[in-house]
């Protein structure tokens, strides 16, 4: 794992708007393949461009049981998973259990836009790696999952 000094650049694109992030910062580089489950598009992209500029591999899943799938035919290979709160099919909570069944000790970074204090009810006899509200930059993101890869204990939720 290594710093570095570099510009990112993120293109997000909707219906209304093409908004472009442009952030300076030092950026943390590591490996591994992390999985990202969301039903949102636009989330998993930016969420894989990040991921890739620290160095890890991505899979993604487009909803809960599309993500256990993946899981399930990568476990070996993942090392973190990304995972939304409400999906289609199969929300976070129960796809939470269900990748747990397949691996006990994967870390598990739940990603919501509803609040910490929200979601913290769903899995307060769990042990998520982390929480991480939306929106986030990229900054908070990569803490979040750096914290998680360097086994930092989590004091606090990003």
């Amino acid at each position: 794992m290594r710093q570095t000094k570099k510009t990112s650049q993120y293109q997000v694109l909707s219906n209304n708007a093409d908004i472009q992030i442009t952030e300076e910062e030092s950026t943390w580089i590591s490996d591994g393949t992390v999985l990202v489950i969301d039903d949102d598009e636009m989330v998993r992209e930016v969420a894989m461009m990040m991921l890739e500029d620290c160095g890890f591999s991505v899979l993604t899943a487009y909803d809960g049981l599309h993500g256990v799938e993946v899981f399930q035919q990568n476990s070996a290979i993942i090392s973190l998973v990304l995972l939304d709160m409400t999906m289609p099919k199969m929300d976070g909570v129960s796809c939470f259990a269900a990748l747990r069944e397949i691996k006990a000790d994967i870390p598990i970074i739940l990603s919501s836009g509803y609040s910490e204090e929200d979601t913290a009810s769903f899995f307060s006899d769990k042990s998520l790696a982390g929480f991480i509200q939306k929106p986030y930059s990229s900054s908070q993101f990569e803490t979040a999952v750096r914290n998680i890869v360097e086994n930092k204990p989590s004091t606090q939720w990003i």
